[in-house]
């Protein structure tokens, strides 16, 4: 899919939730890879360039995981986050070529991994990790056969 595909099925209404992947790297601002957004428009502004409009609020707890400590400090070296830098913006634009595949940028994620994303967001403080959370999900519903 192209990312003018992309922003057609955004301006649907259609749900598109995304995972980063590596080249997100490219783009100036948050997205690392790993990191999940939802994608709520997009627009081609001129032939080879288009805005690609994404929302992290949902997944804020999620990404933060993923953050890496490339901002620099007032010593001049990369101690800082995008978020304690200033510069995170939990609803962004990313600059992108229209006529691009989306494939090396995002995947996108279908309902299922987005019920369980909520459904851990929704636990009482303090929570397991992600990962401790999804293990104790598979041991419980999966291999002891528990519902």
């Amino acid at each position: 899919m192209k990312f003018k595909e992309l922003f057609t099925l955004a301006a649907s209404g259609a749900p598109v939730v995304v995972e980063c992947k590596d080249e997100v790297g490219r783009w100036d601002g948050y997205a690392e890879a790993g990191m999940r957004m939802a994608i709520v428009g997009g627009r081609v502004t001129e032939p080879e360039v288009g805005q690609l409009l994404v929302d992290f609020t949902e997944f804020d707890s999620f990404n933060q995981t993923f953050e890496s400590r490339n901002y620099y400090d007032a010593e001049g070296k990369p101690t800082r986050t995008a978020r304690e830098a200033g510069y995170y913006k939990p609803k962004d634009a990313f600059y992108v070529d229209p006529e691009e595949d989306i494939g090396a940028f995002l995947e996108i994620i279908d309902d299922k991994r987005k019920r369980l994303i909520v459904a851990y967001a929704e636990l009482p403080e303090p929570k397991p990790s992600y990962t401790s959370w999804l293990e104790q999900m598979v041991v419980t519903h999966v291999l002891e056969g528990n519902d």
